[in-house]
């Protein structure tokens, strides 16, 4: 009979628990962030794995610009860092193309959805390549941000 009225009042505190603990957790807030595209391609200099960076200063791209073109190089050059940060996302395929379709924001973490082409049919004489996209944020809405991750990857 002891072990029945333990359960009972384990059973019984978890139930009253509930309530409060699905109070206790708000709900997070997700919002949309703008973003503009600074550069995309490819190139055969790449990460050799899918990377994702962000970077609040131009200093701070120095890990990873190496794999830009330089194109895409002088662009973050040119970028007002006062006002903008970037995220640069790199792919490893066998063909170029990759876009970043959408930015969600919620609490301190920024969620990417990215769009890439369909694989083309294997060749064992295509180089692989690295694609990439970099996008300016304002810095507005980088404030607090600690982290950056791939939420989607759509295959069109």
């Amino acid at each position: 009979m002891g072990d029945r009225v333990l359960w009972a009042t384990v059973i019984g505190a978890v139930i009253l628990a509930l309530p409060v603990a699905a109070t206790a957790a708000p709900s997070q807030h997700v919002s949309s962030v703008p973003f503009v595209t600074v550069a995309g391609g490819g190139n055969t200099d790449h990460p050799r794995r899918n990377r994702v960076f962000l970077a609040r200063s131009l200093a701070a791209t120095d890990p990873w610009r190496r794999w830009l073109s330089v194109r895409a190089r002088n662009a973050l050059r040119n970028l007002n860092f006062d006002h903008y940060g970037v995220i640069a996302v790199f792919r490893m395929q066998k063909s170029t193309g990759l876009k970043i379709t959408r930015i969600e924001r919620a609490s301190h973490t920024l969620a990417l959805r990215l769009t890439v082409p369909k694989p083309p049919p294997p060749d064992p004489s295509l180089v692989t390549l690295g694609a990439y996209h970099v996008v300016a944020v304002k810095r507005r809405d980088l404030r607090d941000v600690s982290h950056v991750f791939v939420r989607a990857v759509t295959v069109k």
